[in-house]
């Protein structure tokens, strides 16, 4: 019919192709998004399609792709937004869902009903404050009094009330506080007043009180019979002392001793008695009140006496005592045993101190130290001890100077413990000192102090596990172990990977070794992964002597999926022949654990002709409808037959043999031949 594009003249009228109907396409993506058509241009097919150009930056939100890269608007940058007022103030942003502008803004809820005053908007409807209800109040006292209102003023409470002037000083009586502090009347001055004759006279105040004048004078009762002698009217009757009664009196003392009466005159009592005169001094001692001031011998003078001896000692007096001389004077106690140094007869014995035992005594430092006693003499301590004379000092571990020091003013050298006796010192064990303690030496770099073969001044020997020499190595082991890598190897994939203890990955990893001059055969570690994924793993081998020597090498583990070769209509043993311009379908599986297939592996294909020769025998028919052929060189996994394919066309090419060459992602390259034949 020659409606193929293949540039052959199949129905024989001398045009090629004219009846090939050209399809529509497609081509770029969002605001590049183009038609074409495939067309047939001298036996090939030509795609008219031109993808368009990016109309913008992408940064508005229209749902528009405008740079072309497959996704709208993703260059738009949300605003920030505000919402509600008062407390439902609340923020957002203004972002873009589906090429439609959207606030995430949302106003928050009321709080209350804006009936306190805080300044607050809490129901939310512009004004804060406005439900608030003013309350009524009072202020000043007395004549200042005065009422207002508790009212809301920009969020805060005021009080209209304000109190009146003062009236006055509040010192009348008029029950008014005419001064405003809260008193009525507090500055009245009370006045003085007298009511009453003889004991009942009283007196009062004329007071405010309630704001109201009041006497508080009050007339006294009688506060007896008159009897007395007092210039009182106690019964007031107008005259004080009228019924008063004389009594019989005495006077006089001792010697002077008289007799009268007690009689009352002008209020006042007087005494008739009159006493008679003294018989002398009262200065002895025979209990008489010669003087007559009602006290027997007050004149007589005692004397001093003594008893007693040491600190029992004490004196007294010779005293008159009812008429009576009685002597004052006790001897006092012992007050002490008299073995202390105070020159004081304790013990009341006639001698002072002569129990006091001396005591040993030291003085001096160093090398003046020295010893006495301690004696008593004449009641003082004396001590007999006298301090040596002080030296220059020398190195000999002795105070020589006597001034609590010893080896002082001395050069001291720090010298280090030589154990072993090899002249070599330990630096952890010194000793500061004015001369070489024995034992010790200057030097400091002994490694060993119990190994006298052991110190700086010994030959290292090899390979004896000992720093011989003080240098800090136990081995002068410069040479790295000889370490023998295992050879490169591979492995059917396993779903999910291979673990490390896989018994082929074991093989593997188990037939490295190592050996060193000095230590012999040493362990190999290496850096193999948990799970061996798919593709080449690098695995570094590393050997270490005990010196810290390493050598390393690298081997290869390669991990493939399990490839099922070629599939039909291309035969594995490469015979396949297809006709030129047919779409051939290239077919493979991989599967992992054996039978589980895979689905995500990545395979890309190459076709290359590598001969003009047909080398295939068997023809070919299974081929697939040209519209249906693959474009770019990636393999499409089919789930339903579980298998990779690749509708490959051929059409413009010629004659022979051709490779192909499939690439997958587990680092494996497969390949089979196909013919091409134009009959």
């Amino acid at each position: 019919l020659d409606d193929n594009c293949d540039g052959l003249d199949q129905n024989c009228n001398g045009t090629a192709d004219e009846n090939y109907t050209p399809t529509s396409t497609n081509c770029g993506i969002g605001e590049c998004t183009a038609s074409g058509q495939m067309i047939c241009s001298s036996g090939a097919l030509q795609d008219t399609c031109t993808p368009g150009s990016p109309t913008g930056l992408d940064d508005d939100c229209d749902g528009s792709d405008e740079n072309c890269n497959g996704t709208a608007d993703e260059n738009y940058v949300p605003a920030a937004t505000n919402c509600g007022v008062g407390e439902c103030a609340a923020s957002g942003q203004l972002i873009c869902s589906a090429g439609t502008l959207q606030d995430t803004c949302t106003p928050g809820s009321p709080t209350g009903l804006d009936d306190d005053c805080d300044g607050s908007d809490e129901n939310c409807n512009g004004t804060a404050d406005e439900n608030y209800t003013p309350i009524s109040t009072n202020c000043g006292t007395g004549g200042c009094a005065a009422s207002g209102q508790l009212i809301c003023s920009a969020g805060t409470l005021q009080d209209t009330c304000t109190p009146g002037s003062p009236t006055g000083l509040d010192d009348d009586c008029d029950g008014l506080d005419q001064n405003c502090n809260g008193t009525a009347d507090e500055n009245y001055t009370p006045t003085s007043t007298n009511c009453g004759v003889g004991e009942c006279t009283a007196s009062g105040q004329m007071i405010c009180s309630s704001g109201t004048l009041q006497d508080t004078c009050t007339p006294g009762s009688p506060t007896g019979a008159d009897d007395d002698c007092d210039g009182l009217d106690q019964n007031c009757n107008g005259t004080a002392d009228e019924n008063y009664t004389p009594t019989t009196t005495n006077c006089g003392v001792g010697e002077c001793t008289a007799s009268g009466q007690m009689i009352c005159s002008s209020g006042t009592l007087q005494d008739t008695c009159t006493p008679g005169s003294p018989t002398g001094l009262d200065d002895d001692c025979d209990g008489s009140d010669e003087n007559c001031n009602g006290t027997a011998d007050e004149n007589y003078i005692p004397t001093a006496t003594n008893c007693g001896i040491g600190e029992c000692t004490a004196s007294g007096q010779m005293i008159c005592s009812g008429g009576a001389l009685q002597d004052t004077c006790t001897p006092g106690s012992p007050t002490g045993l008299d073995d202390d140094c105070d020159g004081s007869d304790e013990n009341c014995n006639g001698t002072a101190d002569e129990n006091y035992t001396p005591t040993t005594t030291n003085c001096g430092v160093g090398e003046c130290s020295a010893s006495g006693l301690l004696t008593c003499i004449s009641g003082t301590l004396h001590d007999s001890c006298t301090p040596g004379i002080p030296a220059d000092e020398v190195c000999d571990g002795l105070d020589n100077n006597c001034n609590s020091l010893v080896d002082d003013g001395l050069q001291f050298l720090t010298y280090y413990r030589d154990a072993d006796g090899d002249g070599y010192g330990n630096a952890a064990v010194t000793t500061e000192a004015c001369a070489l303690p024995s034992g010790h030496v200057a030097d400091s770099t002994d490694c060993n102090d119990s190994n006298e073969f052991v110190n700086p001044g010994m030959s290292e020997a090899y390979c004896n596990d000992i720093d011989d020499d003080c240098n800090t190595q136990t081995v002068d082991d410069v040479t790295a172990p000889e370490i023998s890598c295992p050879t490169d190897a591979q492995a059917d994939y396993e779903c999910g990977g291979i673990p490390v203890d896989n018994p082929v990955i074991q093989s593997f990893l188990q037939s490295s070794s190592a050996v060193d001059d000095c230590d012999g055969s040493i362990p190999v570690t290496n850096d193999a992964p948990a799970l061996f994924d798919k593709g080449v793993t690098v695995v570094t081998f590393t050997a270490t002597d005990a010196e810290n020597n390493s050598s390393f090498c690298q081997a290869s583990m390669h991990v493939h999926y399990e490839y099922s070769g070629i599939l039909q209509p291309i035969n594995t043993d490469d015979s396949s022949v297809f006709p030129i311009g047919k779409c051939i379908p290239i077919r493979f599986a991989l599967n992992c654990s054996g039978s589980t297939p895979v689905g995500t592996a990545t395979a890309t294909l190459s076709v290359t002709k590598i001969s003009d020769t047909i080398t295939g025998t068997v023809p070919e028919t299974e081929t697939i409808p040209p519209g249906l052929a693959d474009t770019g060189n990636v393999f499409r996994y089919n789930a339903v037959e579980q298998w990779y394919e690749y509708n490959w066309l051929s059409k413009g090419l010629t004659e022979g043999t051709y490779r192909i060459v499939i690439s997958v992602d587990d680092g494996t390259v497969r390949e089979a031949l196909f013919s091409l034949s134009a009959k």
